[in-house]
């Protein structure tokens, strides 16, 4: 870790995360640099964001938008099947928190027999059960959009995922089985709005 301090100015560097500054600090930073509401923490050389009860690996902090963009440790690149360890859903973020979500709703839901609703498209064979059978949602998912035998395995989010839902509709489930894989390949990588 590196750390750079002085009265009015600190900067310190996690990993590859080199631009930790106001409001932002590091577990390891004098008291005197940031907001400890921002704490992150350098963990094994990776930046890491407390949140809501998870940690979240810190892939880039963005000072001129004021986003943060973190992911989940339980989603491996490159590993379509892994899941998330702490899933973030809308309903984390309150209005006037320290941080708010930009991100849409992603659910995966799995059923004790296939069905066939435009609303789901079958994860297989990403995410397979030989009991169940496994879909994804995008976009918020309400209790009446479950169909009989569904349930909710976990939500989570993805920053880039209201232009799809538009796609999806006009261009059918091929395509969002692509952005599935995609989005599994890259780790459902989320941008958090920080306030300050």
């Amino acid at each position: 870790m590196g750390l750079s301090c002085s009265l009015f100015s600190c900067a310190s560097s996690c990993g590859n995360i080199h631009n930790i500054s106001y409001p932002f600090r590091l577990n390891r930073d004098p008291e005197h640099c940031g907001d400890s509401r921002y704490m992150l923490h350098c963990d094994n050389n990776v930046t890491v964001l407390h949140l809501y009860s998870g940690k979240y690996l810190v892939l880039a902090l963005n000072y001129d938008h004021t986003t943060i963009q973190v992911v989940d440790p339980g989603l491996e690149k490159n590993n379509c099947s892994s899941i998330p360890r702490y899933p973030l859903a809308n309903s984390n973020f309150s209005q006037g928190g320290l941080y708010n979500s930009s991100s849409q709703s992603v659910t995966f839901i799995k059923c004790a027999n296939p069905v066939s609703s435009s609303l789901y498209v079958v994860t297989a064979p990403c995410i397979n059960n030989l009991s169940k059978t496994g879909y994804v949602k995008l976009g918020s998912t309400a209790a009446s959009d479950l169909e009989d035998g569904c349930s909710i395995e976990w939500t989570t989010m993805m920053t880039w995922i209201l232009p799809l839902l538009n796609v999806a509709q006009t261009y059918g489930p091929h395509l969002v089985r692509s952005v599935i894989q995609i989005m599994r390949r890259n780790s459902l990588a989320q941008v958090i709005q920080f306030r300050y």
